[in-house]
């Protein structure tokens, strides 16, 4: 402040940069939130023209496009570069989603910045105008969005996988020999194993789940987890068993010619939402190890047990 005078000194490369950054961000988590996929090139396309119009409004006379319908107008043709064309019901989404993104952004970049600085900077209005005080440092910014950047790519990733893994889960109910256990399945779509001879799918269940419906010798091997132990066991089984197993050959990784011991259950039923399929020409491939060190489900689906029999 020079007597009545103000000076507010701009560094372009700086304001450009930073701009640039937080607008890409902003767009790339609006499209993870909405399930708008575009390249990498209409999120930079998108965040290079918002980039731009932070410096035009510095212009002689760019006081116009500081106005809040110029910030609007601006949010929509980034939301249009970086992801049209969509329908009306997603522009609408995407455009709420972007500023409640911005805010969350702002929010989060001027708390990390006090949090570690207190002193860092003052904001001062001048006729309606928001202006930062000299002493903001440019470095502090810089860290706060880069911290605000990589929790928010942490947390889309978390929160996406959390709601893929809800969003494939099922209640497997297993029926054999008059006995019903009911697990939680995860559908795998990437499961293709199936019985070599009848091609019928294969579920992959513990066999732990199972103890109480199988021979207890069946489970004492699967636990050994012995291919050829368990091929006589099953062998040697109860009369009622025996049509009922058959051996699967499969491959993994670090184990390649595997045996995995099925058994052909009465049918198996599927729930999800208060919509239930039930399969009769299916595998049950037991495995004596846990499928998800974190109990979240017990059992692997075929993509093709969720096919209702005719």
């Amino acid at each position: 402040m020079q007597g009545n005078e103000l000076v507010l000194k701009v560094y372009v490369d700086i304001v450009f940069l930073v701009n640039f950054g937080v607008d890409f961000f902003i767009l790339w988590l609006t499209g993870k939130l909405t399930a708008l996929k575009k390249g990498i090139a209409r999120l930079l396309l998108g965040a290079f023209f918002g980039a731009l119009y932070s410096l035009a409004i510095f212009l002689p006379g760019g006081g116009t496009l500081a106005s809040g319908y110029a910030k609007v107008a601006c949010s929509v043709i980034m939301l249009l570069l970086a992801f049209a064309p969509f329908s009306w019901r997603v522009f609408f989404k995407g455009m709420a989603l972007m500023y409640l993104v911005s805010f969350a952004v702002g929010g989060c970049v001027v708390a990390f910045v006090y949090l570690v600085d207190n002193s860092a900077y003052g904001l001062q209005v001048i006729n309606g105008a928001g202006i930062l005080q000299t002493g903001l440092s440019y470095h502090l910014l810089l860290a706060g969005m880069i911290v605000v950047m990589v929790s928010g790519w942490y947390g889309v990733h978390y929160i996406n996988k959390n709601q893929l893994g809800r969003n494939l889960l099922y209640s497997l109910t297993i029926a054999v020999l008059q006995k019903k256990v009911t697990i939680k399945a995860l559908l795998d779509t990437g499961n293709q194993l199936s019985e070599p001879f009848t091609k019928k799918p294969v579920v992959i269940v513990e066999a732990k789940y199972l103890q109480d419906v199988l021979p207890q010798d069946v489970v004492k091997a699967l636990a050994r987890n012995d291919d050829f132990f368990l091929q006589a066991v099953q062998e040697k089984s109860a009369q009622e068993w025996v049509p009922r197993f058959c051996m699967i050959p499969y491959s993994s990784v670090g184990r390649e010619n595997g045996l995995l011991l099925g058994i052909r259950p009465d049918y198996i039923e599927i729930n999800k939402g208060g919509k239930r399929v039930i399969k009769r020409d299916v595998i049950v491939g037991l495995v004596g190890r846990a499928i998800n060190k974190e109990g979240r489900y017990q059992a692997i689906l075929h993509p093709e047990v969720l096919k209702q029999d005719i």
